[in-house]
């Protein structure tokens, strides 16, 4: 189940959090953690995630201040008996008890009793707020420990895997003589190249109601739509989120010590495989610019192997074979993996 918040990244951790202040009982906790592991923005889950835990606490306070005991003990399974008890432990402490709303078990009935007390709603807000967003601040420093820390940080080896340089390197590389045009670019039913998509406005005006370009505007029409045959430079496989395929890669010159080579993403491909080669070592990882989820996240390299052509790669052609495996803190059982050829000339990073 928490494996389905985590899918949806800052709207999954909303949802969790406002959640599991009201009605489901567990810790919105291994949601915010699970997507700081992923590579979301720390700051930016402690606020989504305070948001979300603050209006659950604050709707436990209003339903307590209905005065709906029904309700309570039905949907939040709360009896009587323990807001009673609550309140009078609350007596003369006033609303600023809020704070400890975000306490597990308790805070729950903290929210609903100081509800029932009619408690100040201003001084409830606030107080509750503060002691939500620092329970998710507190978290996040601990997550940040444990994945930081020198103790548990992996060391250079295991982000990274050997290249075995190939004098010759043998396979089937013919995927190089296929070529596509641009993504967007398709034949329509006359045998015309169109653009559908993302376009020049103006393509629109220089068709007809039945998709033909009009004879007079096919000129200006390919003047602005590129027709491009692009050679294929990756085969590959994967299983990888938001992942059908993709035929191109590009690499280039990061800087005097690094190349970096990285696929292409497209309308239905939004995971990226990224290799950093520098020296004999390749620094893999995935990285995943998803529409379901908010953020960018990468999934770091866990095992596998590259072979790379040496007098090619002197001469500023990258042609490789590769076959890795991804951590993937969702579901760790279950890595990611990444394999095919790729044959691509290095470009200078400017060029890119």
């Amino acid at each position: 189940m928490l494996d389905g918040f985590v899918e949806y990244g800052y709207i999954g951790l909303f949802i969790a959090s406002f959640l599991a202040a009201t009605i489901l009982p567990f810790g919105s906790e291994f949601v915010f953690a699970g997507l700081l592991a992923m590579g979301l923005n720390a700051w930016g889950c402690v606020i989504v995630a305070s948001v979300g835990n603050w209006l659950g606490g604050m709707t436990n306070y209003f339903l307590g201040r209905l005065g709906k005991v029904e309700w309570i003990e039905k949907y939040l399974k709360v009896d009587r008996g323990k807001i009673d008890k609550m309140q009078k432990w609350l007596e003369g402490k006033g609303a600023i008890m809020a704070f400890f709303s975000f306490m597990p078990i308790v805070g729950d009935i903290i929210a609903l009793a100081l509800g029932f007390m009619r408690a100040n709603v201003y001084i409830v807000n606030i107080a509750m707020f503060a002691g939500k967003l620092l329970r998710y601040v507190l978290i996040m420093y601990g997550v940040g420990w444990i994945f930081l820390s020198p103790h548990s940080v992996p060391d250079k080896d295991k982000q990274s895997s050997d290249i075995e340089w190939k004098k010759e390197l043998q396979g089937d590389f013919s995927f190089t003589e296929e070529w596509s045009y641009p993504e967007n670019i398709f034949k329509n039913e006359y045998g015309q190249l169109v653009c559908d998509g993302f376009c020049e406005p103006e393509l629109d005006k220089m068709r007809d109601e039945s998709g033909k370009i009009i004879d007079d505007s096919i000129t200006r029409y390919y003047q602005l739509v590129d027709t491009t045959h692009y050679h294929h430079t990756i085969s590959s496989e994967a299983k990888s989120y938001e992942w059908i395929g993709t035929d191109f890669a590009d690499a280039y010159e990061a800087d005097n010590d690094t190349i970096k080579c990285k696929t292409r993403c497209g309308v239905a491909t939004h995971s990226s495989l990224q290799l950093s080669i520098i020296g004999d070592m390749c620094i893999p990882q995935i990285e995943l610019n998803s529409v379901s989820m908010s953020g960018v996240q990468h999934f770091k390299y866990k095992s596998g192997s590259i072979k790379i052509d040496k007098p090619l790669f002197e001469k500023g052609i990258l042609k490789a074979e590769f076959d890795y495996t991804f951590d993937d803190p969702t579901d760790p059982k279950n890595p990611l993996w990444w394999k095919g050829r790729i044959y691509t000339t290095i470009k200078e990073k400017e060029n890119i």
